[in-house]
């Protein structure tokens, strides 16, 4: 995001990280990172 110019990408990094690291203590961490980003996407 850096070279694209886009000024959002820190706080997108921020998410990110917070949501990995809050799904990888779940029982199953892949079914929570589909749904973000189907939540994301919608």
């Amino acid at each position: 995001w850096l070279w694209t110019g886009w000024t959002s990408g820190s706080g997108a990094m921020v998410m990110i990280a917070v949501v990995t690291s809050l799904a990888m203590r779940l029982p199953n961490p892949r079914m929570v990172a589909i749904d973000f980003i189907y939540g994301t996407l919608a």
